[in-house]
Order: C-alpha cells, then sequence, then structure tokens
C-alpha cells in the first residue's frame, strides 16, 4: 500500500471535522515533539491497538500492537499486568496465560516503546482510541478515530459502529472471525485501511466523482456522522449539503426522499436514532418508509430523477431497494411501467441544450411535487386553498409552478392517501378540525358520527 500523501493527511488531521482530540490526563506521559535533532518533522501515520484482560483491581494491558502508514509492524509486545489476572476474555483478546507465561514486559515499558516511535506531531489512529490511551496511560492529541469518522453500520450494538461492521462494509473482508480471539495486528491495520479508504472517498468527493447513487447517499451519511449540528430535515441545509457535495442535480429527488422517509425530529442524531429504531423493529414491521399504495409508487417512479432499469428482474430491486416499495405490488407495477413509462422514456429524450433551459431551482413535474409532499406531511399542511397556495410558494424545497396549484389542491383534498398522511380524517360540509378541535357544526370524533370516512381539509 503506498504511503499517505504529507499534505494531504496534514489538512485531514487538522480538520475539526475529523480530528479527534482526548483530553490530557497530568499523570500520564505524553509523547515528545521530536524523534532526533535532525528531524525533519514530516508527520507519520502510526495505527494503534491494545488488548486488555480483566485483573482484580480493573482492566489492564495485555497487549500493544503498532503499525505504520505501510501496514509493517512497528511493535508487537505482550504486557504482564500488575493485579492478578481472573478473566484472559481470550474469546475478545486472544489472550491466554501461557502467553503471558515469563514475560517480563512492564506498563512502563510498553509506554516508553510506544513513545519512542509515535511523537507528538504523528498521527495515531485506532478504534475507540481512547480506551487505548488510557491503557497505555498515554496523551497524544493527533488522533483519529475511525468510531467516530463512519456512521453506524450495525444499528443494534449502541452509538459505536464495530471495527469487524466496518471492515466489513467498506472493506468486503472479515475480520475477527478466529475462535481464538482477536488480533490486536489484523485490528490495527484495519484501521490503517479505513482511514486510506476515507481519505480516497474525501479525493473523489471533492471532485464530484461518483459511481452511482449509492454512493451519494454514502456522502450524506459520512457528512451526517462528522457533523452532528447539521440539521438534515432542513430542506434549505439538506440542498446546500448536496451542493458541497457535488451530487448531481438528477439525483437531488431521489436522495432527498430517501433521506426525508428516515428522518424524524430535528438533526442528525435525531437521523441516526431513527435508524436505530428500525433496526430494532426489523425490516418487515417498517411500514413508514414503504410505498404500498399502486397510486403512490407510480407517483414516485415518476418523481424519480436518475436512471431507470429495463428489466424485470433489474425493476424488482429498484423498486424494493431504492424506492422501498412493497413488494406485494410490484409485480403489477412492473405490467404498467412496462407498457407505459418505459416507453416514453425511450421516446422522450431531452437533447442537452433542452436541458439547460429547465430551471435547476424548479420541480420538473407534478408528481415530484408530490412527493416533495408526502415528505414534508410530519410538519403539517395547511387545511385552506389561499394557505396551502402560499405553502406551495414559500415553503417547498423547490419553486412550484403556479399551474399546478389547483391541481395539487384537490389531489390533497381528494386523494384518501395524502389525507390520511396529514391528519384530514375528519370532514364534513360546515365543519372544522384544527389540532383536534371542533367547530360547532363539526363533529368531535376522529370521524363523522354517520360513519363518513371522507377526507380532505375544509372547503
Amino acid at each position: 500500500m503506498a504511503s499517505f500523501e504529507y499534505e494531504y493527511i496534514e489538512d485531514f488531521v487538522k480538520n475539526p471535522r475529523f480530528r479527534f482530540k482526548p483530553e490530557s490526563d497530568p499523570t500520564f506521559s505524553t509523547t515528545s515533539k521530536k524523534r532526533n535533532a535532525d528531524d525533519d518533522e514530516e508527520i507519520s501515520v502510526f495505527a494503534l491497538d491494545c488488548e486488555m484482560v480483566r485483573t482484580r483491581k480493573r482492566q489492564e494491558l495485555a497487549r500493544v500492537s503498532l503499525v505504520n502508514e505501510d501496514e509493517e509492524v512497528v511493535v508487537d509486545m505482550f504486557v504482564k499486568p500488575r493485579s492478578k489476572v481472573i478473566d484472559y476474555q481470550t474469546k475478545y483478546s486472544g489472550i491466554t496465560a501461557q502467553l503471558l507465561d515469563g514475560c517480563n514486559n512492564d506498563l512502563g515499558t510498553a509506554t516508553k516503546t510506544i513513545r519512542q516511535f509515535v511523537k507528538a506531531k504523528d498521527v495515531l489512529v485506532g478504534h475507540d482510541i481512547l480506551n487505548d490511551l488510557k491503557a497505555l496511560r498515554l496523551n497524544h492529541s493527533n488522533c483519529i478515530d475511525t468510531s467516530k469518522i463512519f456512521p453506524h453500520t450495525n444499528l443494534n450494538v449502541g452509538d459505536t459502529p464495530s471495527l469487524k461492521s466496518l471492515a466489513s462494509k467498506y472493506l468486503k473482508r472479515q475480520i475477527q472471525s478466529a475462535s481464538s480471539g482477536h488480533d490486536s495486528v489484523e485490528d490495527a491495520r484495519t484501521c490503517i485501511q479505513l482511514l486510506n479508504w476515507r481519505l480516497e472517498f474525501e479525493r473523489r468527493i471533492s471532485k464530484g466523482i461518483y459511481k452511482n447513487v449509492e454512493e451519494a447517499k454514502e456522502a450524506v451519511l459520512l457528512a451526517a456522522k462528522i457533523e452532528p449540528g447539521l440539521n438534515l430535515t432542513n430542506p434549505a441545509q439538506f440542498r446546500r449539503l448536496l451542493e458541497t457535495l457535488k451530487v448531481k442535480l438528477s439525483w437531488e429527488t431521489s436522495i432527498y426522499n430517501w433521506a426525508s422517509e428516515r428522518l424524524v425530529g430535528h438533526g442528525s442524531a435525531d437521523f441516526f436514532n431513527k435508524e436505530l429504531e428500525r433496526a430494532k423493529r426489523g425490516r418487515g414491521h417498517d411500514s413508514v418508509t414503504r410505498h404500498s399504495e399502486i397510486e403512490d409508487a407510480k407517483s414516485a417512479i415518476r418523481a424519480y430523477r436518475g436512471g431507470k432499469p429495463k428489466y424485470e428482474d433489474s425493476f424488482f430491486n429498484w423498486c424494493k431497494n431504492n424506492l422501498r416499495i412493497d413488494e406485494e405490488i410490484i409485480s403489477e407495477l412492473w405490467q404498467w411501467y412496462h407498457e407505459t413509462e418505459l416507453i416514453e422514456d425511450e421516446d422522450d429524450d431531452i437533447s442537452y441544450e433542452q436541458d439547460k433551459n429547465i430551471n435547476s431551482n424548479q420541480y420538473r413535474s407534478i408528481d415530484e411535487v408530490k412527493m416533495a409532499l408526502i415528505a414534508k406531511a410530519h410538519s403539517g399542511v395547511p387545511r385552506t386553498k389561499a394557505s396551502f397556495s402560499n405553502y406551495l410558494k414559500c415553503s417547498m424545497p423547490k419553486k412550484v409552478s403556479k399551474e399546478w396549484n389547483h391541481q395539487l389542491w384537490n389531489w390533497a383534498k381528494n386523494d384518501g392517501r395524502a389525507g390520511r398522511r396529514w391528519g384530514w380524517e375528519c370532514h364534513a360540509r360546515g365543519s372544522r378540525r384544527i389540532h383536534g378541535a371542533t367547530s360547532a357544526g363539526g363533529c368531535g370524533q376522529s370521524r363523522c358520527s354517520q360513519g363518513s370516512t371522507s377526507s380532505g381539509p375544509p372547503s
């Protein structure tokens, strides 16, 4: 593997979004400034990983491994705990009593050895590295924690993604699978490889190079992880993020709908909490993010601005994974799609010159507006025609053509699916239901006493 570029890794570690600076402890040792008098002060990158055992007093260091940016082992030593070991935790640490027999290295020796190689300006990479530094009783300010620059992949384990799940997702390989326990050298090398993957991904993002829309979604997830103040529920902030990430305009609607279906509350923290709740419930019970109605699914397909599949197998996977359409209606959708939409897409090729004239800040179809309205339903939608028209003008992420206002109002008022999304459960001439209250002429329950199920806002 090639070494990291000096200028790029320096910019990376200085960026507060990526840098992790643990609080220093006055009782710990601190890495020194220079290796020797002739030091050219070039930044080196090391990955650190420690294995611990349980003693009578606490968790204590039993093995420490340090690898350089070329994944070469610099330090790999066993350490004799000060107190008596009561649990070697072999399943996780890989440490056994036989490995520590005859070991004369103590904690001080291990810390001194690490300080000989790692200096203050060097970058120290690790997974949940604060625990490793505490085990070594070592202060170091230039750290990158892989658990803090990658989003959750195994949502059932809590706030910190496991190194094993990150390696599986981003490096496409399995680690920590041996029955003998974890290998600290393997874990340290994995951290170097993850950092290298992230550096290369950041390079491509800066140039707007994405292989497909899934990579663009991954860029949004990564941005949400390292920028906790980012409010992805705010359409304006979300669009600015896509512009910063240089995401293709044709993918904007697809990504926005994908994110909106999973966002609740405000901020990226709520986004990841929602993902955690979805994982706990199980995919089979996730009805919030699926289109189970034929007309809703057709609107989602029409509003999609990226490339569309031409074959039935790819269409099934596209509907299920990208648009999150209920599997039970995909076969019926294929017949409609194959006979109408696919032919129209082939005949309706817009040239580059024509496409340039389309305002990028304006919805291109009424179905695209409907999908955006459904995505914003959780924040509430006005119930009178005048306020609804003003809402379309002032509160939508993009400009809505005035010619569509009347048609959209009728759709929102008369379509039962749209009404249920916004809570328009009760409607009778002369009645008005606002925030659960009713006027004198209306009914006082969620449905009229006559059993009417008509949905839509008051006229």
